[in-house]
């Protein structure tokens, strides 16, 4: 039986990550996006947007009730937790 062999690749924005991706994939790896799979998840509507808007308040979500991009620091207001869920994110 084979072993699989789990790779994550990280960095910034231009690092090159989707080139080494496309790379593994020519080569017959199967590579899974986080981001796609995120933005799935996350689509207007989805049971996990409304629990985020739930912890979060509705502020998260644009006027159309699609996920907005919170700024990095949680509202003052927000509990222990919650910033904790917020940075997870």
């Amino acid at each position: 039986m084979r072993k699989a062999i789990v790779i994550g690749l990280t960095g910034q924005t231009g690092a090159g990550k989707t080139t080494v991706a496309d790379g593994l994939r020519h080569f017959g790896y199967q590579v899974i996006k986080a981001d796609e799979i995120a933005r799935l998840v996350t689509e207007k509507g989805s049971p996990v947007l409304q629990e985020l808007a739930a912890v979060f308040g509705k502020d998260i979500l644009k006027e159309d009730g699609t996920l907005g991009h919170p700024s990095r620091d949680p509202p003052p207001h927000q509990q222990k937790d919650q910033r904790r869920i917020f940075r997870w994110l």
